[in-house]
This record gives C-alpha cells, structure tokens and sequence, in this order.
C-alpha cells in the first residue's frame, strides 16, 4: 500500500523493503552480506546524518479486506544503526510465531500460509500525527470522517498510551465537531482551517486510489506525510455468494451472477455450459499447466438454477496476476489473498511458451482485434448460410442447427475470453499510467473510457429514443438491426423482436427521461476530450524527450484500451444474434413436438436438455410432467430466495462503479417487467442489470446492483449514462424494500437508509 501511495504521487518518507524471501531463509540473516545489503539500503534513504528510522512488519496477511491484524506483530522505532535494525528485523520475524497471533488468524481467517515482510523508513520528525477513517468506523456514516490528533509522532496513539483529540469532519462543508477540548497545541493546529482542508482532501484521494474506506495513519512536520493506509475493517464488502456442496468444495456465482439473474434453462445450459467451460476455464487453465487437477473434476454446476464455477479454479486461473493488476472487486469476492510468485510465474513458464505461444496467436492484442473483426464482419452472412442449409420441418436438420449454434458460439468465446482479459489488462495499466501523470486525476480513466464512438448498446439507445415506434415502419426498422437482443444469455429468454409492445413502453419511458440519450452521450464525448486534452498538457510539462516517449505510450495504451473497452460490450450484440438463432430452431422444434401432443406449450421445450428432446422426438418420456415439474422447481427456487428474512440495514458499504451522490425511493426489481415498472427518481434495486436494461437509466436516479465488477457490462453502461451506482452489495433486494428512502453515493461505493 505505501508503495501504491508513494507512485501515485503521495509523499511517503522514503523506505525500503526486506522481502518474504528473506523470512523464508532466516538463517541468511546472521551473515555479513546481509548486513552489507543493509547498510546499502540505508545510505538510499538517508538525508541527513542526523536520521533514524522505523523497522516495520509487513507480512502477506496484514492489511487485509476482512481484518487488519493491527498491533499483532511487532514494530521498532528510533533506531539508528545498521546492527540495531538487523535485530530489530530478528524481532519482527519472532514476533510472527507467537500464540497471539496464531489465534488472531486462527479466529478471523481460514489460516492461510504466511510470510513475513519487513519496511525499514526513514522516521519523520512529527510536531503532529494521529489517524483519518474516511467513513465514520463506529456508526458507519458515510458523509462523516473520524479524525484522531495527538501532538508528537503516532506510537503513543496507535500503542493506545495516549488519549488523543476526537474530531468528526463532515464532508459536505468541512464543519467540525470536536468530541472533547484538546491539548492547547493541538486545538492551535486544528483551528487552521488549511490543515483540516488540506488533510481531508488527502484522505478522500487515498480512498479514490484504493476504490474503499480507509484507515489511515499520517504524520505533519510542516508539511503531511502518509504512514500508512489500509481498508476500514469494521465496514466489510459484500462478496459473491460462495455455495459449499456436501463435499466441502466451495462454488462461486461470480461472473455468471451478473449474466444470469434468474435460474437458466435446462436447454439454455446444455447450449451454454461447455463453451463456457472450454474457454473461460480448461482452455486457460491447460494454457497455464494447470489443467490436470481439474479433469477429473466438473468445473460448473447450478445450484438453483443459478449457474456456479469451482471456486479453485478461478484462484488457480489468477495466481500467477500480480495483485496490483487485479480489481478490488475481484479481489474479495475470489477471495484472492495470494501475493505474487516468481516461482509460481516460472512453474507455467514452460507451458505458457510452448502451449500459448506456439499454438495460439490471441494472446496478441493486435490479432485478437483483427480476429474480433474477421468474425463480426462475416457473422450475418455464415448466419444466413447456415439458416438455408436447415430444413424448418426437419426435426434432425433443427438439431444439427442448434449443434452448429453451440459451435459458432464457441468459436466466438475463444476470441472473447482474451478480450476480457486485455480489458481488465490495459484499464489498469492506463489506471497507473494517468495517476503517474497526474496524481489528482484519480477518476480520470472512467472519462476516457466513456462517450466511445460505436458502442452498440448506446447506439440502441439512441435509435430508439429518436425513432417514432408508434409508427409501424419505425418500428420494424428498430427491430430489424436490434430484435435479435433479449434480457439473458439464456435461450429461454425471449427476444426483443418477439415483444414490440415492451419496446414502445420502453421508448415511452425514454421520452420521459430529463436528459436523452444522444445529450448524454454528448456529454461524455466532451468530457473524454476535455480530460484527454488536460492529461496530454501535464505531459508537456514533463522534460524533453521523456516526455516524447511518455505520449507514444500513453496513445498506445489509451487506444488498446478503448478499443477492448467497446469490445467488451459489443461482443454482447453478436452472441446475441447467435442465441436468437438458437432460440428460432428450438421453438421450430417445440412447435412440431406440442402438435404431437407431447409438450403443452411450444416454450416449453426450453425445459429439457439436448439428448432429451432426442428422445421425446422418438416418442418416448412423461415429457408434459416433466416439463411442469421442471416449471414449478425454477419458480419455488426463486420464490424461496425472496421469502428468506434478511437484516434490514440502514448502513451497507460496496463498491462504487459509477459517480455522483443521489437521494431517491427504492425500487425492487427482480426482472425486466419490474424495471419496466420504474418511474422517474426511483433508485433501481437489482441482482444484477443487463445491458438491454439500460434505456431505463435516463429515468432513474441511481442504481444498486447485489453483484458486478467495475468492469461489468452494468458499470460500464451506467458510466455512460452518468448513472450514479454502487455493486457488491449482496442480498441487497432482500434488505431494501420498495419505498425505502435511500442516498447512494457511487464514488465511495456506500447505500444509506434514510427512513
């Protein structure tokens, strides 16, 4: 974290940092060379003679999401020789073994392995220090900052030997409430308004730049220096569900929660779940030599209906990602706590060379891109061969056409999957990039990613706002370039084109909308611009002919991530015109077997799975009971989730996806029909939203999703329509009600319940 802090441009007092490695081999320790590297080190960040320093733990466990191990190992200050800071290191490592400390782990973790790291820095003379909780830790009051004063350095307050000043910092106007009279020298200090100000607006860009409340520990010489930052552990995150079968193996919802907010089809499974498996899963998990482990094991299930993966796989697809370049989001609901291993990186080294290098060219940016457009410029058309190619009455041909279906879909994922991962790749390089530029321009990279000319979603939006869909030419216009779209994944799910009378009362809302959608759109191309200009006249500031070098980068990796940032959503728009087609041959196939008589309704064919119909075409199988049966399980699993009591909570802390601080009335909606019930300043309460949900955020206020990444389809469209929304709030439609008061505040990722 202070390594975060110090490249994002905050001052830091210069340190340097003893590794895990050293703590795994000990011994090493007691030798010379270690004392010479120490003594090295030491002339790097020493500016005076006169210069002491702190000897500080920083082991893999610490400062985490879900606790903080605060005040657990040891820590040595003052100290002035390199012989003093090599035993006070010794300390530090012993410290790590005591009975304390096993039963802190013991207590608040699944006692993971751990190592021990230690800082060494340059100590600051303090005339004052103390703590800033950017969220009240106590009464969890997003708009109130706790702050802790003491004169002198910090030891005496976080070591609990002095009592220091309690001030509350209200953010909305920089208003004081002091619990208690303080020392006279530090009522002195707190009376200068800058201090407060200044401090203040330090703590709200550290919380930017770790995207969660934090705790953080600072120091004032003159000037403010940051000791320390780490998550608020009184407010924990909500994660993605985790299942745990009767084997103990633990299953997670994430990545399919946000896809899927209701139970999927027996035949919308069937049709999604091996190329999902494939490329999501076996393909990068064989890419990376890990894939044995998991042949002998399913990598996905359902449970209710809800599609889940192992939850192995997943830590085992990102162990060998650097943390950093690993979303916070990502981080929690994975449970990804590993740091990062050459050991590891080097174990799949030999199978990334000969398995990925050798034998795929999509692990090149540029190639991926061209591959994504080869395969969109030629869809229609393979789409229209293949449709002549099938028989409509020819219940065989209808088969082979779905098979043909789950083929093109699988080809389409195997160039997908990579550009997700390029995503997630160059929004954090860029991430880094801009705050290397500006250390203030923390929101930056969400403006530069929004307003993108060719975003299909926003297109939609936008065409359906300008056409008159009361007008039957109008309409069928719309429908012809979007009909193929629908609210799921699921072939279960029914297209656009089959509901014209959804989309005139979706256009109807639109027109209600205070601002429309080509006006948003227009205001984020404006802001991207304007942002894009600023950044761009910070690096001419910069010396010659660094600065050369630095705009060449910093165009490349903008146009990378643009580029991956459109793919990511209209990839959407493609395997949507693939499952409509899907969708075609089986209500073909539904309608031949309900005038058989063996199924009551067309539809419900999506009730069995593949090798099923098979039968059922041969006359065989109780398909009318089965199909019923199935019917009244999907609905008793959605119906037994919404009637499960939950806390109602006045206080619910996720992550914050979307900008902009709102007050409106919850509404709760489980299902496209529910939003379509939305009026305007209803604040949306959701498992998830898809992006054909997104004509409605024109007319909402805000938006709380139960799960999602900041680089969910959801996010990403609610930043386009500057939508302001908060995610990772899990259960939240069981906990809000309807008419519920709320404030959301999307930066900082809170909910309020007002009344």
């Amino acid at each position: 974290n202070l390594a975060r802090l110090a490249n994002a441009g905050f001052a830091v007092p210069d340190f340097f940092v003893i590794s895990t490695k050293a703590y795994a081999a000990k011994p090493a320790a007691e030798k010379k060379s270690f004392l010479a590297c120490l003594n090295e080190n030491l002339d790097s960040i020493t500016a005076t003679k006169d210069d002491v320093f702190a000897v500080r733990s920083s082991a893999t466990f610490e400062d985490a999401a879900r606790q903080s191990f605060a005040g657990q190992l040891d820590s040595f200050l003052w100290l002035k020789s390199a012989d003093d800071i090599l035993k006070a290191v010794q300390k530090v490592w012993a410290s790590a073994d005591e009975k304390h400390v096993d039963l802190y782990i013991g207590g608040s973790t699944n006692a993971p392995s751990y190592r021990v790291g230690v800082i060494v820095q340059r100590m600051i003379a303090a005339r004052f220090s103390g703590v800033i909780f950017t969220e009240h830790p106590v009464n969890h009051d997003p708009d109130v900052m706790l702050l802790e004063i003491v004169q002198g350095g910090c030891e005496n307050l976080v070591g609990g030997k002095t009592t220091p000043a309690h001030i509350r910092i209200n953010k909305s106007d920089f208003s004081l409430h002091v619990d208690s009279p303080p020392p006279f020298a530090v009522g002195e200090f707190i009376k200068d308004v800058d201090n407060i100000r200044m401090l203040t607006s330090l703590a709200i860009r550290v919380q930017k730049l770790f995207s969660t409340p934090q705790d953080i520990e600072w120091a004032y010489d003159g000037g403010f220096w940051l000791l320390q930052s780490r998550p608020i552990t009184t407010l924990v995150s909500q994660q993605a569900r985790i299942h745990v079968d009767r084997n103990n193996t633990e299953w997670t919802d994430y990545f399919f929660a946000e896809r899927f907010t209701e139970p999927v089809s027996p035949l919308g499974w069937t049709f999604l779940k091996p190329v999902i498996a494939k490329n999501a899963f076996y393909a990068p998990l064989w890419f990376l030599g890990f894939e044995e482990e998991f042949k002998r094991n399913k990598i996905l299930t359902t449970f209710d209906g809800i599609p889940h993966a192992r939850l192995s796989a997943f830590q085992r697809l990102y162990s060998i990602i650097p943390p950093g370049f690993i979303s916070v989001d990502k981080k929690q609901a994975l449970r990804l706590e590993h740091d990062f291993s050459f050991r590891r990186l080097l174990k799949s080294a030999p199978f990334i060379l000969f398995r990925l290098l050798f034998n795929n060219m999509q692990w090149l940016p540029l190639y991926n891109l061209y591959r994504w457009k080869d395969f969109s410029r030629s869809l229609e058309q393979r789409l229209a061969r293949m449709r002549q190619k099938c028989a409509i009455d020819d219940f065989d041909a209808n088969v082979r056409f779905i098979q043909d279906m789950q083929a093109l879909s699988d080809e389409f994922l195997a160039i997908h999957s990579w550009s997700i991962t390029f995503a997630d790749i160059f929004f954090s390089l860029l991430k880094r990039l801009v705050l290397a530029i500006d250390a203030d321009s923390i929101d930056a990279v969400d403006t530069l990613l929004s307003g993108l000319p060719g975003n299909e979603t926003v297109q939609a939006n936008i065409d359906l706002y300008t056409c008159h869909v009361a007008e039957k030419a109008s309409l069928q216009k719309f429908l012809t370039k979007y009909g193929h779209r629908a609210k799921s994944l699921d072939i279960a799910s029914p297209t656009w084109k089959e509901h014209p009378d959804m989309l005139k009362k979706v256009a109807a809302m639109l027109a209600k909308s205070k601002i429309s959608p080509l006006e948003s759109f227009r205001k984020s191309g404006e802001a991207r611009e304007e942002t894009e200009r600023r950044l761009a006249s910070k690096i001419r500031l910069i010396p010659f002919p660094l600065n050369i070098l630095l705009v060449a980068i910093f165009k490349r990796i903008l146009y990378f991530a643009r580029q991956f940032m459109l793919l990511r959503e209209n990839q959407r728009n493609a395997w949507h015109k693939i499952l409509a087609n899907a969708r075609e041959a089986c209500l073909r196939m539904g309608a031949r077997l309900q005038k058989k008589g063996r199924i009551a309704a067309d539809d419900d064919i999506f009730y069995f799975h593949l090798n099923e119909i098979k039968t059922l075409a041969a006359g065989q199988g109780a398909a009318v009971a089965k199909a019923k049966s199935r019917k009244t399980a999907a609905q008793s699993a959605v119906l037994a989730e919404s009637e499960t009591n939950y806390t109602k909570a006045k206080k619910l802390l996720g992550l914050g996806v979307s900008r902009g601080k709102v007050k409106g009335r919850a509404r709760i909606c489980k299902t496209y029909q529910d939003v379509l019930q939305a009026e305007s300043g209803d604040i949306l309460v959701v498992p998830s939203a898809d992006p054909a949900w997104s004509p409605v955020f024109n007319l909402v206020a805000g938006m709380i999703m139960e799960t999602g990444g900041v680089l969910s389809h959801a996010s990403i469209v609610a930043r386009e329509f500057h939508l302001p929304t908060v995610t990772n709030i899990k259960n939240a439609t069981k906990m809000l009600h309807d008419g519920d008061q709320l404030e959301i505040d999307g930066a900082a990722g809170f909910v309020a319940v007002l009344s």
